[in-house]
């Protein structure tokens, strides 16, 4: 039969042992309860909460794909334009092939870097060059150029003509009405979400199509066929810091990762961490 004694010599080798195994302060705590409870003959549960958690974000609309007023709906289709495609595509195409769009900005920059004896004699090499060469050889020129090309672009409206040609010409979308066709996405999934914040930049990263329907600001899936909640818990997560309670970045970390990428994934377990976790306490 235990004496008073030895309990209390137990108590205090499990307690050391706690002290010095390699866990945080806050661990400590939570496993030296357990055990003083263990000791009086209680149930302690102590659980260590580290991560930002808060249901009901979004407000689930499920019936306005049936009755769509197609006046009503808008899309940034420029900025869907820059989140699909950006302006990589212009490192494979030739300089010759822009001449048509920006003749005048390159022959004045082949003669700016001529007379800095930059190119010297070869005009011809450079026009038949692709960019990406281009950018390898001539960084200053390379930059010169892009950065006149975005201010182009980003002056251009999306129905504008030319950009239209430019779409055609420098990405092979040769019918830009159904490359970016909206009805076509927010037909895949017909809940849309409306978030207690709206950042239509955050929508865009993490993979979800934002648009505005009647004055309400929504956000699509934008696919369906798999599980993309991890998409709307990356963009709460990213805009005020906490995702819901039974999230996949808690219950399947791996299959959220796989939904947003790596670095999304990350961004929004930076986002929901606390600095200093809580300990809550449940004696029974």
């Amino acid at each position: 039969m235990k004496t008073l004694q030895n309990t209390e010599l137990d108590i205090v080798e499990v307690i050391t042992k706690i002290l010095d195994n390699e866990m945080s302060e806050k661990e400590k705590f939570a496993e030296i309860s357990k055990e003083l409870g263990k000791n009086m003959n209680l149930n302690v549960e102590v659980d260590i909460v580290n991560k930002r958690t808060r249901n009901n974000f979004f407000n689930k609309h499920k019936h306005i794909y049936n009755h769509f007023d197609i006046d009503n709906i808008y899309v940034d289709k420029k900025k869907w334009f820059y989140e699909t495609y950006g302006l990589k595509a212009f490192d494979d195409v030739q300089l010759n092939q822009l001449e048509e769009f920006w003749e005048d900005d390159i022959f004045d920059l082949i003669e700016t870097f001529d007379t800095e004896n930059y190119f010297a004699d070869y005009e011809f090499e450079l026009l038949n060059m692709e960019l990406s060469k281009i950018k390898e050889r001539y960084p200053e020129f390379y930059d010169t150029l892009m950065s006149i090309i975005e201010a182009d672009i980003e002056d251009m409206d999306f129905y504008d003509p030319v950009f239209w040609d430019i779409l055609r010409e420098i990405y092979g979308i040769h019918y830009p009405d159904e490359a970016f066709n909206e009805f076509e996405i927010l037909a895949y999934w017909t809940i849309y979400y409306e978030p207690d914040i709206f950042d239509e930049n955050i929508a865009w990263e993490v993979g979800l199509f934002p648009f505005e329907y009647d004055g309400l600001t929504l956000l699509a899936l934008g696919g369906c066929g798999m599980d993309l909640s991890p998409r709307l818990d990356a963009y709460q997560a990213l805009t005020v810091g906490s995702i819901p309670a039974r999230s996949g970045f808690l219950k399947n970390s791996d299959y959220a990762k796989y939904v947003v990428g790596e670095e999304t994934f990350n961004k929004v377990m930076k986002a929901i961490t606390m600095e200093e976790p809580l300990v809550k306490i449940n004696v029974y």
